[in-house]
C-alpha cells in the first residue's frame, strides 16, 4: 500500500462519533425567543423606574429632594437604562437575525 492510497483510504473512512449532527432548531423560533427576552427586558426596566415616581413625588412636595434617597435613585436609574441597553441590543440581533432568515 503506498503512502497516497492510505491517505485515500483514511479520507473515506467515517466516523460514526465525529461526524456533525443534523441541526433540529428552527432559527426563526431562536430569534424571536431573543425577541421575547428583549420585550423582557423592557418590562423589567420599567419594573425598575415605577419605584422612582414615590421620591419624587415627595420631592416635589417637599420641595426638595432627601440626599438619603439620592443613591437609591441613582441605582435604579442605573439598572433601568442598563435593561434598556440590554433590551435593545437583543431586539437588534433578533431582527437582524430574522431579516437573514427571510432573505435565505
Amino acid at each position: 500500500m503506498t503512502h497516497s492510497s492510505a491517505q485515500s483510504e483514511v479520507a473515506q473512512t467515517s466516523l460514526s462519533y465525529a461526524t456533525p449532527i443534523a441541526r433540529s432548531g428552527s432559527p426563526t423560533a431562536a430569534a424571536s425567543v431573543i425577541a421575547f427576552i428583549g420585550l423582557g427586558m423592557i418590562v423589567l426596566g420599567g419594573c425598575f423606574l415605577i419605584p422612582l415616581a414615590m421620591p419624587l413625588m415627595d420631592a416635589k412636595a417637599a420641595g426638595f429632594i432627601s440626599p438619603t434617597t439620592i443613591p437609591i435613585m441613582l441605582v435604579l436609574y442605573a439598572l433601568a437604562f442598563t435593561c434598556f441597553g440590554v433590551a435593545a441590543w437583543l431586539l437588534f440581533i433578533a431582527v437582524r437575525r430574522l431579516i437573514s432568515v427571510m432573505r435565505r
